[in-house]
């Protein structure tokens, strides 16, 4: 059954591991059948702004982030997805601050009724991935993967499935040249 996949890539650098790989998830669910949209945050008017805790959002009936930037519409298109991927690089053992922004700018699309959470995120399947220039448990991508592990639990879905680049990985070049990698991200774009 053919799926939505919003594919979020939050890296800084608009050509960078994160984005390659991105890009090469994107390639496996589109040629599994799913109709995907690749956003890339570092493109995007607004990018890096995270919430502020104006509580606009929380006053208003409608899910939508007070800030008129370029994030708002991905925010609230999010819901129309079966999948999102968050895919971001480990700066300094979490996820590159970019990534934790938009994270943070989830909290439009959340509501309390009487004590009971409403939100537009409730049917969406999170995945994860991470790119790194150590391994998985060395730099920090694991504090990235609980952060949305927590996430989802605290929406009432499953737990994100996983993909992780790194352990040598600094540079494009030498990821772009990993057969490996770039077949192992297809395939879990394939997978999703």
């Amino acid at each position: 059954m053919s799926k939505k996949i919003m594919i979020v890539s939050g890296s800084p650098r608009k050509n960078g591991n994160t984005a390659l790989i991105a890009g090469k998830i994107a390639e496996g669910a589109k040629a599994a059948g799913h109709e995907v949209a690749l956003i890339e945050l570092a493109k995007l008017r607004g990018f890096g702004q995270g919430c502020v805790s104006c509580f606009a959002c929380q006053r208003s009936t409608v899910y939508r982030c007070a800030f008129k930037d370029e994030i708002t519409p991905v925010l609230e298109a999010m819901h129309n997805y079966d999948t999102v991927v968050l895919a971001a690089p480990v700066y300094f053992f979490g996820a590159a601050s970019q990534m934790k922004a938009f994270i943070d700018r989830f909290y439009s699309q959340v509501k309390y009724d009487n004590g009971v959470l409403a939100t537009t995120l409730a049917k969406i399947t999170f995945a994860v991935a991470v790119t790194a220039g150590d391994t998985r448990e060395e730099s920090g991508a694991n504090t990235f993967v609980d952060s949305v592990k927590h996430l989802t639990g605290y929406l009432g879905r499953p737990e994100p499935a996983v993909y992780f680049a790194g352990g040598g990985t600094e540079s494009v070049e030498v990821l772009r040249s990993n057969a490996t990698l770039m077949a192992e991200a297809e395939a879990f774009g394939k997978a999703l």
